[in-house]
């Protein structure tokens, strides 16, 4: 969990972090990464339930590419293998503002991306709940290390059931500042109304 400062002379402090999805819903995590100057990109997704608890993974290096449709195809990829694992409720979430808003929008017919927007679109009007929101990168570090490791992966689509290991630290750092935010709510909800707990 980062801590920055808003901008006003209270200098009131403000976290961010991976925060958890409600339960029953599937948390997502996509981040799209190109090597500089080389446009080798990769992409990916981290799945996680309501607790922080690691489900799934998948890693796509598609070779040359600019960000953006990185950006998009790791959004793609997420709503594709959700819908193939049998979600209902999902929750995806990016760094990539500008994709988000390509895709909260959908009036993008003359975009050079547009075909993305439609191809997820499509998947968004299926029978589930979606919903695709922008969060800070710093926000996004477990699905960060997975791209950033997949450059040195050869070309091609991978599905993670288990944690890789250059994911460890930062999924262990969301998962222990998770807990001790259930635990204070939980305590402080007990101090209120002991019988609803």
């Amino acid at each position: 969990m980062l801590y920055y400062p808003h901008r006003n002379n209270n200098n009131i402090w403000k976290d961010i972090g991976w925060s958890a999805c409600l339960e029953g819903c599937v948390k997502i995590n996509v981040d799209g990464s190109v090597i500089a100057g080389g446009h080798r990109a990769t992409c990916g997704g981290v799945f996680q339930d309501f607790m922080g608890i690691w489900l799934a993974g998948f890693s796509i290096n598609p070779g040359s590419s600019s960000v953006l449709r990185a950006e998009m195809s790791a959004i793609l990829a997420a709503l594709e293998l959700a819908w193939d694992k049998k979600l209902t409720k999902v929750c995806i979430e990016s760094d990539s503002a500008v994709a988000v808003h390509l895709i909260n929008i959908q009036k993008v017919t003359n975009h050079p991306f547009a075909t993305y927007v439609r191809k997820i679109s499509v998947w968004l009007n299926r029978d589930w709940q979606v919903s695709i929101s922008h969060i800070h990168r710093e926000a996004n570090v477990v699905v960060d290390s997975l791209t950033t490791h997949g450059h040195n992966l050869s070309l091609g689509s991978r599905y993670l059931e288990t944690t890789l290991d250059v994911c460890m630290i930062p999924l262990w750092a969301d998962f222990v500042v998770l807990w001790f935010f259930l635990t204070v709510s939980k305590k402080s909800m007990s101090c209120l109304k002991p019988s609803l707990i």
